[in-house]
C-alpha cells in the first residue's frame, strides 16, 4: 500500500465538494465511505482530519439518528491533536475543550485550555464558558471584561490607523494635485 503524505488545498476543496454532493443526494452511507476511505488514503493528513471533523458534524446534522458518528468527531481532533503541528494542535484542543464542556468533562476542559498556547479569542470564550459551567462566575466576568476591553482597545488603535493612513492618503493626493499645477 502506497499513501500520500498530503492532500492539496485544491485536492481538498474537491474532495469537500465531492463529500457534499452525497449529502446533498441524501447517501450517508457513501459520504461515510468516501470520507473513511479518504482517511485511509492519507493517514497524516492533519487539514484532511480537520475538514472530516467538520464532515461529521454535518452528518451529524443532516442525519441526526446515525448514532455511529457521535464519537468519530471527537476521535479525528484527538488524532490532529496528538499530531504536534503546532497551529493545528491548538485548533483541536479548543475544539476538544468545547466537546468536553458540552458533556460536562469540566476537567478535560480545563486540561485542554491550559495547554493552548496563548489565548487565543476561541479559547478565552471556551475559558468563559468552562467557568460558567462550573459556577465560578466571578472569574467568568473578569475574563468577559478583559476580553472586551482588549477588543476596544484593538478597535481604537484600528480606528487610529486608519485616521493617519486617510491623512496621509490626503497629503498625497494634495501634493500630487499641487505638482500637476506646476
Amino acid at each position: 500500500l502506497a499513501f500520500e503524505e498530503k492532500m492539496s488545498a485544491e485536492q481538498l476543496a474537491a474532495c469537500t465538494e465531492r463529500f457534499v454532493g452525497f449529502v446533498r443526494q441524501d447517501d450517508r452511507e457513501a459520504a461515510h465511505a468516501y470520507m473513511k476511505g479518504l482517511l485511509r488514503e492519507y493517514p497524516a493528513d492533519c487539514d484532511l482530519k480537520l475538514n472530516a471533523a467538520g464532515w461529521v458534524a454535518v452528518l451529524q446534522m443532516t442525519f441526526p439518528e446515525d448514532e455511529e458518528m457521535s464519537g468519530q468527531r471527537k476521535a479525528l481532533y484527538e488524532a490532529v491533536y496528538a499530531s504536534g503541528n503546532s497551529a493545528q494542535r491548538q485548533f483541536a484542543a479548543n475544539a476538544l475543550a468545547s466537546i468536553a464542556i458540552q458533556e460536562d468533562r469540566t476537567e478535560d476542559a480545563r486540561r485542554y485550555l491550559e495547554e493552548t498556547e496563548g489565548r487565543t479569542e476561541d479559547a478565552a470564550l471556551l475559558s468563559i464558558q468552562l467557568e460558567q459551567k462550573m459556577g465560578e462566575n466571578d472569574k467568568a466576568l473578569e475574563e468577559i471584561q478583559k476580553q472586551l476591553y482588549h477588543a476596544v482597545s484593538q478597535a481604537l488603535q484600528m480606528l487610529m490607523m486608519l485616521m493617519q493612513t486617510t491623512k496621509t492618503t490626503a497629503l498625497l493626493q494634495a501634493n500630487l494635485k499641487h505638482s500637476k499645477i506646476l
